[in-house]
């Protein structure tokens, strides 16, 4: 049976498996696009392992959903984020999810539509907020405050205008991974920590945490998120093909029922 035979109905079926399930189902006619290395690194809900081993989690059921409708095989590799980067722009790995789009990854990258949003906010010690009167990240200079961020990450424009200040430097403590953050600032090594909201909290919960801890009224960075391709492995053709899969599980609804499932 040919892609073009191939019954919308069993594809419809196949996608809502994939997203209840958390595994990937090989579809007719995927032979006819390269296969693609696409690069995750643990982040709940984004990206994780679930209890029975599976990878899942927002983002990986509407990478499933897309490159399945599409008919174009995959496979996921486990790769921490800077080395995602550095992969991407040297064209050692096809694509990595949850990318905000910068000038300088769009030297070696083609982005996707968006798929969803994203924010990154503050994370403070429960009832602390009132002790710190910040407006926004420049109020930070000089202040007896340690911030709390994860090497690689992007945290909007004004964190990375900041990065290059001296002053500003002094009040940073850079981890690894997120998870450092949360332990970090429940010891009080840290006076706060910037990171998605969504993520964050699943984090904080997975932990304990949640409980001890409060969202800084500070506004930090607003975008939208996409997935970032290799320009040395991925055509723009793909890409095009990409985003109109995208398109197409936003009008058939398989995309809100995604977002419902953990945003609710």
């Amino acid at each position: 049976m040919t892609m073009r035979s191939y019954p919308k109905r069993i594809l419809w079926i196949c996608t809502l498996m994939v997203l209840m399930g958390g595994f990937f189902i090989p579809v007719p006619g995927a032979e006819e696009l390269k296969p693609i290395v696409l690069a995750w690194e643990p982040w709940e809900p984004y990206q994780y392992l679930n209890d029975r081993g599976e990878l899942t989690g927002l983002g990986v059921d509407m990478l499933n959903a897309i490159l399945l409708n599409m008919k174009a095989p995959y496979k996921w590799q486990e790769t921490p984020w800077k080395r995602v980067l550095k992969d991407l722009e040297e064209g050692f790995l096809d694509a990595g999810l949850g990318a905000s789009k910068t000038p300088e990854r769009e030297q070696w990258a083609y982005f996707s539509d968006p798929y969803r949003t994203e924010s990154v906010v503050l994370f403070v010690k429960k009832g602390s907020s009132a002790n710190y009167a910040f407006q926004n990240l420049r109020d930070i200079i000089g202040a007896d405050f340690k911030l709390g961020v994860a090497r690689g990450y992007y945290y909007g424009e004004t964190y990375d205008e900041l990065a290059t200040n001296v002053e500003f430097q002094k009040n940073i403590e850079e981890v690894k991974v997120n998870e450092n953050l949360y332990k970090m600032l429940i010891k009080d090594r840290i006076d706060g920590f910037l990171a998605d909201p969504v993520s964050g909290t699943a984090g904080l919960k997975t932990l304990g945490f949640f409980t001890q801890v409060e969202i800084h009224p500070m506004q930090v960075y607003s975008d939208n998120i996409h997935i970032m391709f290799s320009k040395k492995r991925v055509t723009p053709e793909y890409v095009r093909k990409f985003n109109q899969s995208l398109a197409e599980i936003k009008v058939n609804g398989v995309y809100n029922i995604i977002l419902n499932k953990y945003l609710r």
